[in-house]
């Protein structure tokens, strides 16, 4: 019981160094830039003040863009309201503090933070926090597309042709789409071009996964599996976030070569050995 305790308490002591050194990374050069999506405001919700209106945000004025918290104690509750006939469903962009208690977003950082991060990193630029607001009524779906490649390299007497990369399509292999609490919606399989179709939600945070496997889904007839990794199968999963119009998201496996060593995942390589079935 007590390592259990002590386990719990360092995991909530990391969640508030990541979550200070987030929000130092935020507050860049004293500003917070606030987005909207769809139609709705951003409110403090203390004050009951608007700080980030619809029209502020579509015409991209500096209370949006800049929200200057400089010389300050960063200390504000977010409260997202939408518009007659919208109503609210997430935050995207820069995370929220991790006291926030949904659908407000909570920012708690001392002066002394702000004004460090303003002098060490003046220019430093980050994804704004978004209010992501969408239609009361039922929104028909939209379409994702795009096309799944991997990088290859030919085989030489010498060893790999890693001075001549080619981008490959990724052929049969098999798409699901999953919503943000990880359940299923969709599935399809890429063509012989690589490319893929799928309905989708909109105004949603969706998962694609790219199996290197080929078949239906419950039903796949050949799977590359990671030996390092319990058996793991191979995936490769992209975020997606979708709004009121269909989007074309590319998919591509790198392979991980740097030049002289692999220094990060080889994500190419199950689809390399895919391809070759």
């Amino acid at each position: 019981m007590l390592k259990v305790l002590l386990t719990t308490i360092k995991i909530r002591r990391c969640q508030r160094l990541l979550f200070m050194l987030l929000i130092t990374i935020v507050c860049q050069g004293c500003r917070h830039p606030l987005g909207i999506i769809g139609e709705g405001d951003i409110y403090d919700h203390d004050t009951g003040v608007p700080v980030c209106t619809l029209e502020d945000a579509r015409a991209a004025a500096a209370a949006c863009t800049e929200n200057n918290v400089a010389a300050r104690d960063y200390n504000i509750v977010y409260q997202p309201l939408p518009r007659d006939g919208w109503r609210f469903v997430e935050w995207r962009g820069t995370a929220c503090g991790v006291e926030s208690i949904a659908p407000l977003c909570e920012y708690r950082v001392s002066r002394q933070w702000v004004d460090y991060v303003n002098a060490v990193w003046p220019d430093l630029v980050i994804p704004p926090t978004i209010a992501v607001f969408a239609p009361q009524d039922a929104m028909p779906p939209v379409i994702i597309s795009g096309n799944v490649s991997f990088t290859a390299y030919n085989p030489t007497s010498q060893g790999l042709d890693y001075d001549n990369p080619q981008n490959r399509p990724v052929r049969g292999a098999l798409i699901r789409l999953l919503d943000d609490s990880g359940a299923e919606l969709a599935t399809t399989s890429t063509d012989e071009t690589g490319r893929y179709q799928l309905s989708a939600p909109a105004y949603s945070t969706l998962t694609l996964v790219v199996h290197a496997a080929l078949g239906a889904a419950g039903s796949m007839n050949t799977i590359v599996i990671d030996n390092t990794n319990a058996r793991e199968p191979y995936a490769l999963n992209t975020a997606a976030e979708t709004e009121a119009a269909d989007i074309t998201l590319d998919i591509h496996a790198e392979s991980g070569w740097s030049g002289g060593i692999y220094d990060s995942p080889r994500d190419a390589a199950p689809f390399a050995i895919l391809d070759t079935i």
